[in-house]
Formats: structure tokens, sequence, C-alpha cells
């Protein structure tokens, strides 16, 4: 998180501008290591889960209820980088 290296557990709860997420592919011989990694200049609240598969998401709802009314819309822009290592 923004950097940091941490055990996904530690990353539950935190605030964060960017989040990347490293493990192996199941199901493919040799297993190759991926990194995917969410950018967001905002330092919303991340929320990491890891059972029964992995998951992390960095938005605004992940700290509180946000309430939208009829035409109300929530707009960002967030970088997503998917890679090989």
């Amino acid at each position: 998180m923004d950097g940091k290296t941490l055990a996904m557990a530690e990353g539950m709860g935190k605030k964060a501008s960017s989040v990347e997420m490293i493990g192996n592919m199941d199901g493919i011989h040799p297993i190759p290591k991926v990194s995917v990694k969410m950018h967001n200049d905002k330092g919303y609240m991340c929320y990491v889960r890891d059972m029964p598969f992995p998951f992390y998401s960095l938005g605004p709802t992940n700290e509180s209820e946000v309430i939208l009314k009829k035409g109300d819309k929530i707009e960002d822009h967030y970088q997503v980088r998917v890679q090989d290592l």
C-alpha cells in the first residue's frame, strides 16, 4: 500500500492512494506471478479479502455508506495496471 509491503490482513481498513496485490496464478504451470495495481489520488479506504479468493477494492464506499438520489452518480478516475512478474 502506497509503496509499503503489508500482509493482506494488515491492509484491511487502511487509507491509501495506491494498492498493489501480488500473487500466483492458479491452474497454469509453471505457476507465474502477477501483479494488479490500483491507484487513485484521493486516499480512499481499502477493502481486502483473501478467502475464498483474493479481492480488494479502493473507493469511497469502503469507508462509509454513500446514499445517492435518483440521477446522482459517483465519478472518479483510477489507474489499473495488470502485469506478469
